[in-house]
């Protein structure tokens, strides 16, 4: 359901726009998504992942991870740098 949101919010990125959505991470590696993933690279710049999932393990009942994805609508790969952050508690990084 949720590659859906991404093309649509694909198609109303403006040239100079950025895009972020919480979604579920198997984005990044489902069969379903492949398509998807291969027009982002092609279309799209991958600025930064926020990786929550350590900061949200207590909960018990989650039944899915999620990831934090910001995009630009620029296509050039020079210089890129993607940003990838894995939160974590406050009291796990003293």
């Amino acid at each position: 359901m949720y590659l859906a949101f991404f093309e649509l919010g694909f198609k109303m990125l403006k040239p100079d726009g950025q895009l972020c959505y919480i979604t579920p991470s198997s984005w990044l590696n489902s069969i379903a998504a492949e398509n998807m993933r291969k027009y982002i690279m092609h279309h799209h710049t991958l600025v930064a992942l926020i990786d929550p999932r350590t900061f949200f393990r207590h909960l018990k009942t989650a039944t899915a991870y999620t990831m934090i994805s910001l995009f630009v609508s620029q296509t050039t790969k020079a210089n890129l740098i993607i940003t990838y952050i894995m939160v974590r508690p406050v009291k796990e990084i003293s």
